[in-house]
């Protein structure tokens, strides 16, 4: 008898225990959901590593602009940067681009640009402007010119431009993660730049590549793949 006494006292006092544990659980269960929202993306701490990017582009706004893509290099880089991110510009230093901003340029350096059988001169020029850092590639040959496009040597002009944008980060103190690259007139960045993947400043950069004007695609017969743009015959199938 006195067996089954106990026996009623533990089951009876078992109840209330579960029932505990569930009201446990719940609150429990509530508190781990509301635990797991998310906040929304912030800033950049100062602690973080900006991501390093250098914008490459034909033409950007306020300096040289014929129509969209200088819009969105004339803004995305310092929307960017407001994010938190250390976004640079390259583009040509045209003979459009006014003497206001001339004279807030500095010179950096020159050097010469291997392309084809040539080796072509390259000043490098930096501004900077609303919170971005811009550099100027100056050779007067290819930019002195009243218009940015439609020039017969077109495909050289930024072939040379192309192969510049690379030979100038040995001469910065940037080395960018990201090369972002805008139409055609740059589309030969990420090609070139396999040839400077050994050297360790180049190894780990990455290329993104924009298009904003399908309608335009540099179209040029694939014999001057060699002369001009100093490639060879293999790299054919690249420029379809």
């Amino acid at each position: 008898m006195n067996t089954n006494k106990t026996s009623d006292i533990r089951l009876e006092t078992s109840e209330p225990s579960k029932t505990s544990t569930s009201k446990t659980e719940k609150k429990t269960s509530k508190s781990v959901k509301r635990s797991t929202k998310t906040s929304p993306p912030s800033k950049l701490t100062q602690t973080d590593e900006p991501l390093k990017v250098l914008f490459c582009a034909s033409e950007v706004s306020p300096f040289a602009s014929s129509g969209g893509l200088a819009d969105v290099a004339g803004s995305l880089p310092i929307a960017l940067n407001e994010k938190g991110c250390d976004v640079r510009v390259i583009a040509p230093l045209y003979e459009k681009v006014g003497q206001q901003w001339r004279d807030k340029m500095v010179f950096l350096s020159y050097f010469f640009v291997p392309l084809g059988w040539r080796s072509l001169y390259c000043g490098l020029f930096k501004l900077e402007d609303r919170g971005v850092t811009y550099y100027f590639v100056d050779n007067e040959y290819y930019f002195k010119r009243s218009a940015l496009y439609g020039h017969y040597d077109d495909g050289e002009r930024f072939a040379f431009f192309s192969k510049a944008v690379l030979e100038s980060l040995d001469h910065l103190d940037f080395c960018p993660d990201i090369l972002h690259c805008n139409d055609w007139q740059t589309a030969l960045v990420p090609v070139y730049l396999r040839d400077y993947r050994s050297r360790e400043k180049f190894a780990k950069i990455k290329t993104l590549f924009t298009i904003h004007n399908i309608q335009f695609q540099g179209m040029y017969d694939g014999y001057i793949l060699g002369d001009l743009f100093g490639l060879p015959n293999e790299d054919l199938p690249l420029m379809h």
